[in-house]
């Protein structure tokens, strides 16, 4: 979730705390990123010690339960042979390190190529990826401190930050009135965005851990499909999904009034951050606050027109 606080100074390659992982030939490298792969509230360093290969993430000090929270999930996911870049634990012990404003992670590298939305073999993989890991984590308990479902009335409550923006709880009420109380619930990632897959050998793995909720499966199915192109194989991601999904192709009847829903709970979190005017950090390009909130209310619009409905395969 997004945090309503500026973020603090990026620390200096040489502030960072490699050494609460032990001796070795640390260094920095030189990581050419995409903007998709910079967070709004978290800065990430390419580590090298001898022939390994490490991400080291940090977020603010205030972020700390769910960037626990994540990174244990993470870590159950890798011991179900999912690839997930497994955090690794520092020599006290620990999965999160404190250090000064900011809370440190170090976490396997991930090797594998980036996803090609528009290949239908790419596309099952992630499919079949994202219901691996809801079938890895079914029995897996709701880590403390992350949004659960259906205790989210809070996003409904009155407040002064989305005053301005009437209809984001409106479309949150819609939404909630429309989705079942029998939907499949169980830890999900929470973001799996496809530019946050990778392919190896055939096989997917799922990077990023730090939105990791209690929710219906649906709603991970529902985040990755919003934040693909026009170009982007739907079907295949959706065969993919339900050729091991812990649902059935009856529950994806609510993939869209999920995404509705996904929409404005995002609007409610900008819509925070704009009246702080607290801006995205870093290179978020050409977006602000504002013009994301503009885009969430056509996504929206489009929802409730069905301009954008997904079509569901079937099995």
């Amino acid at each position: 979730m997004p945090v309503f606080e500026a973020l603090p100074a990026v620390p200096e390659d040489g502030e960072l705390p490699l050494d609460r992982w032990g001796e070795g030939d640390w260094s920095v490298l030189p990581w050419e990123r995409q903007v998709s792969d910079e967070g709004y509230n978290s800065h990430t360093w390419q580590i090298a010690n001898g022939e390994r290969r490490y991400v080291l993430k940090a977020v603010p000090k205030s972020h700390a339960t769910g960037f626990e929270a994540g990174l244990g999930v993470a870590r159950a996911v890798a011991e179900k042979g999912i690839r997930s870049g497994t955090p690794n634990l520092s020599t006290t012990g620990d999965l999160v390190v404190h250090d000064g404003d900011w809370c440190w992670g170090l976490l396997d590298h991930m090797g594998g190529e980036r996803v090609d939305s528009a290949d239908a073999g790419h596309m099952r993989i992630v499919g079949g990826t994202l219901a691996s890991i809801h079938r890895a984590l079914s029995d897996h308990p709701a880590p403390a401190g992350v949004m659960k479902w259906p205790g989210i009335d809070w996003l409904l409550a009155e407040n002064e930050a989305v005053g301005p923006y009437p209809w984001i709880q409106r479309a949150m009420r819609e939404a909630l009135e429309a989705i079942p109380d029998d939907l499949t619930l169980g830890v999900v990632h929470g973001d799996p965005r496809v530019t946050e897959f990778r392919i190896e050998n055939g096989e997917g793995g799922l990077l990023d851990w730090g939105e990791v909720m209690y929710m219906p499966h649906v709603f991970d199915v529902a985040s990755t499909l919003i934040y693909l192109d026009d170009e982007a194989d739907r079907e295949s991601f959706l065969r993919g999904y339900l050729a091991t999904a812990v649902i059935d192709a009856s529950e994806l009847a609510y993939v869209d009034v999920m995404r509705k829903f996904r929409y404005a709970a995002e609007s409610w979190f900008f819509a925070h951050r704009e009246s702080l005017q607290i801006t995205l950090g870093q290179s978020a390009g050409e977006h602000t606050n504002a013009s994301i909130l503009k885009m969430k209310q056509e996504d929206i619009e489009a929802v409730d027109a069905g301009r954008t409905k997904t079509s569901i395969p079937a099995v």
